[in-house]
């Protein structure tokens, strides 16, 4: 099921034992809201593009075939400087998220 977002669109693929896999298509320019998970843990492996992921004091861009671990209660947010195509990791599917001051709701 596809699920739409103001930043592009995710595609949950599949979940297995507590460990799920998800597509997140980002549009150029766009970006998630900034949150956090208070239990999951993260993957992002970019399939196509490049993205910034930002956290609180600092940010890291990330290439085609880069990726990164995102631990429990980091903040972050993921911004596409080219239409990018990541493989999303976790530990949960829903429910997990708190959104941070001034970003985007849930349903961004």
């Amino acid at each position: 099921m596809k699920v739409m977002k103001t930043w592009g669109k995710e595609q949950p693929i599949t979940e297995f034992n507590g460990i799920y896999l998800k597509e997140l298509h980002i549009a150029a320019g766009s970006s998630t809201s900034m949150h956090y998970h208070e239990e999951k843990v993260e993957l992002f492996y970019v399939v196509d593009g490049e993205v910034v992921v930002h956290f609180e004091t600092t940010q890291k861009l990330l290439s085609k075939r880069e990726w990164i671990l995102i631990e429990p209660n980091t903040e972050h947010s993921t911004e596409a400087v080219t239409d990018s195509i990541i493989l999303e990791i976790g530990t949960t599917m829903f429910g997990d998220v708190t959104r941070v001051n001034g970003t985007l709701p849930a349903h961004e």
